[in-house]
Formats: structure tokens, C-alpha cells, sequence
């Protein structure tokens, strides 16, 4: 890859790691802790909903593109496995901007129309049309950013934390679409994966980073 590409994609992957830290720590105060008579309905037509869920529309909508960074970063290093995962996880990154896109922009409608359907049971799961997405988006990221992972890890392109961090942030990430609490731990990995990894790129010390 060229050195000028290798930078702007390294860029790009501190922008995106660094939005979806910040989008976390926003959406977590949204989140009341409290009070429980405060609802999903209450919470998605706040005013800042928008503004707030707005960097994880972005780092969702830059997150494929990362990926192919990282790969293309260690192309001819990565595992059979690694590359499945990439795949995966490359499908699963497009699928879940699609959602992150659908909960910033559209909720916020729903909840103007049809606000039974945004609560805590979201019970706006039993779509299908949303779960197509919504599911396998959660399943092809948790399992292909664990084998890419683990397979970065292997490579050594990259310091072997940073593809523990990115096996183990994706993992839960990943997970984090059925079991909430866990996105916080996804986040605070798998986000400074991301910028760590693309600040190498962004230096361009070649492939012995």
C-alpha cells in the first residue's frame, strides 16, 4: 500500500476507534440509573438523542472501511481463519451501519407514530424486516472480528495486544446486540484497538510495527 493511503487510513481508523468511544460515554448518560419510570421511549425522543447517537452513525459508517484496512495492513500474514473473519466481519460492519443508521435517524419517528414499539422489551425486534439485519449484524461481527482478531494477534504485523484487544472487543461488541451491559467493555477495548492500530498506520513504520 502506499505511505499516503497507509496514513489516511490510519486516520480514518483513529476517527472512527475515537467516535465510538465518545458516542458510548454520550448514549451512557442518556441511560438513567435512578429513576426507573424513565423509558426507552422517553429516552430515544429526547433532543439530544440525535446529537448524541450521531458519531456511532459515523464510526458505523466508516467501520467497513477500517476493516479492510487493518486487513489489507497485514495481507499475506493473516490465516485461513483471519480471513474468514475478515469477510465476516466485513459483511457484519455493513449490516450493522444499516441499524446504527435506523436507531439515530428513525427511532426518533417511531417514537413520534408508534412509541409501544421503543421501550426496554423492544419489542421493535419482532420486526422482521429489522431483525434480518439487526441479528446477523451482532452474530458476523462478534465471530468474524474474534477469528481476525486472533489471527492479528498471530500475524505480528501489529503489537500482539492490539489484536487481543481488537479479538476481545468484538467479541463482546458483537455480543453486546443481545446483552446490553456489555457494550461499555466493548467500547473501552475495542475503541482504543482501533485508534492504537491506526496511529501505527497513520506513522507508516512499515509492516514491523
Amino acid at each position: 500500500m502506499g505511505t499516503q493511503l497507509i496514513r489516511w487510513d490510519g486516520m480514518i481508523s483513529m476517527v472512527t476507534g475515537g467516535l465510538l468511544v465518545v458516542w458510548w460515554i454520550l448514549v451512557a448518560t442518556l441511560f438513567p440509573t435512578l429513576d426507573p419510570t424513565v423509558g426507552m421511549v422517553d429516552i430515544v425522543g429526547e433532543s439530544t438523542w440525535l446529537p448524541f447517537s450521531l458519531p456511532g452513525a459515523v464510526a458505523a459508517i466508516l467501520l467497513p472501511g477500517v476493516i479492510v484496512s487493518l486487513y489489507m495492513a497485514q495481507k499475506g500474514m493473516v490465516s485461513k481463519a483471519g480471513q474468514v473473519g475478515f469477510y465476516l466481519s466485513l459483511v457484519g460492519s455493513v449490516m450493522f451501519a444499516w441499524v446504527q443508521i435506523e436507531q439515530t435517524f428513525v427511532w426518533p419517528r417511531i417514537v413520534e407514530e408508534a412509541p409501544n414499539l421503543v421501550d426496554y422489551s423492544f419489542p421493535i425486534l419482532g420486526n422482521n424486516q429489522f431483525d434480518f439485519i439487526y441479528w446477523p449484524a451482532h452474530l458476523l461481527l462478534a465471530v468474524g472480528l474474534f477469528l481476525f482478531g486472533q489471527a492479528t494477534v498471530k500475524a505480528g504485523v501489529f503489537p500482539r495486544w492490539t489484536g487481543h484487544l481488537l479479538w476481545f472487543g468484538g467479541l463482546t461488541f458483537g455480543i453486546s446486540g443481545i446483552v446490553l451491559g456489555l457494550r461499555f467493555l466493548s467500547i473501552i477495548t475495542f475503541g482504543p484497538a482501533l485508534i492504537w492500530m491506526g496511529f501505527l498506520q497513520w506513522r507508516d513504520r512499515g509492516a514491523a510495527y
